[in-house]
């Protein structure tokens, strides 16, 4: 707490919630007020108030990872034996059933968001954003979230939890996330049956002509279309030397991808508009590499979900021209990728 003659300058500070959870985990520790604006300091205490013990609504509609920082934020409080720090927010007036009644409503709430994953086990989707704050990653709300639903109750979707981070580690990044320790702890907590789970994968490959390709995926599908004056193009439109193109990319991903790459090849009558490789943002962050050929997007984190990229094109050249198909793979672990279907070949006149 600050006072008035002392304002303090606290840029980029931490939230209300966030200040608050990473408090709970010193309980016997009260807030110091020595010297603080005692209207400064009633508000806080309202707002403290207010956010662990709503009254009217539970709030935080479809914030995942806000519920569960909640619920652990009242956890360690009600758990602790000293408790001075919810006593110098005056939280100590009330019963602790009234905390465990706030707890019991949280965990019912969260448990609602616990989907099936196809793959196995049991996931938050969007628990929290892919590019998120350094508070916040996907790893993170999930190693929380398995630890609350296990303490309180939901064993089955604990172990679901483990086994979903399991599997997703075979295709994420996540040495270098600050939670992969403590998720680590996590999953040997588990029991026998999850522990003993293994991820087993089968690789597959042939060559045929282009017109027996065919559009598949593993978890992933890419498509790619033209458009001309607002018109989506066929194989009997006609294009002339001269006319601009709008191409359109689709990518789909049923989990989220690490180290992705899209590859769109380019028949030899189209050139981009923009033809100078750099980072562009759509969803986050990517990188376009423009070729001679070929466009390729590079992206670090693909969310789970539909990604839609657009690029210009001019007709160049006449004449008819076959495309290769576009593909997506994911770098990290290959095998999930998938690749567009034949298209047919494409007939340019001039003018």
């Amino acid at each position: 707490m600050t006072s008035r003659q002392e304002p303090g300058i606290w840029r980029q500070r931490l939230s209300l919630s966030q200040y608050l959870y990473a408090r709970s985990f010193y309980p016997s520790l009260a807030l110091y007020t020595e010297g603080a604006d005692s209207e400064r300091l009633k508000s806080l205490r309202i707002q403290a108030k207010d956010y662990l013990l709503p009254k009217d609504s539970r709030g935080l509609q479809g914030q995942i990872i806000a519920k569960a920082r909640r619920l652990s934020t009242l956890d360690n409080l009600y758990s602790s034996e000293d408790n001075a720090f919810a006593r110098s927010l005056q939280l100590g007036l009330f019963a602790n059933a009234e905390l465990r009644k706030s707890i019991a409503k949280d965990v019912e709430s969260l448990s609602q968001y616990a989907v099936e994953h196809g793959s196995g086990g049991y996931y938050f989707p969007n628990a929290a954003s892919p590019w998120g704050s350094l508070l916040e990653s996907d790893l993170y709300a999930h190693t929380i979230l398995c630890d609350l639903m296990g303490h309180h109750g939901h064993k089955d979707i604990a172990e679901g939890i483990r086994l979903w981070i399991m599997v997703q580690k075979e295709s994420r990044h996540w040495e270098n996330d600050f939670a992969y320790i403590r998720a680590l702890d996590c999953v040997l907590n588990g029991d026998q049956t999850t522990l003993q789970t293994k991820v087993l994968s089968l690789k597959a490959s042939s060559a045929l002509p282009f017109d027996k390709i065919k559009a598949s995926g593993n978890g992933m599908s890419i498509t790619r279309e033209y458009y001309a004056n607002g018109q989506r193009l066929s194989e009997v439109s006609h294009l002339k030397v001269g006319d601009s193109v709008k191409a359109v990319y689709t990518i789909t991903t049923e989990q989220t991808r690490d180290f992705v790459r899209i590859t769109i090849p380019r028949n030899a009558s189209l050139t981009p508009i923009e033809n100078t490789s750099g980072a562009i943002y759509n969803r986050g962050p990517i990188y376009r590499n423009v070729t001679s050929d070929t466009t390729e997007y590079w992206i670090d984190t693909l969310p789970e979900g539909r990604l839609l990229l657009t690029e210009e094109l001019h007709v160049v050249r006449a004449g008819t021209f076959q495309t290769a198909v576009p593909e997506v793979v994911s770098l990290y672990s290959d095998h999930y990728r998938a690749n567009g279907g034949f298209e047919p070949a494409e007939v340019i006149s001039f003018r």
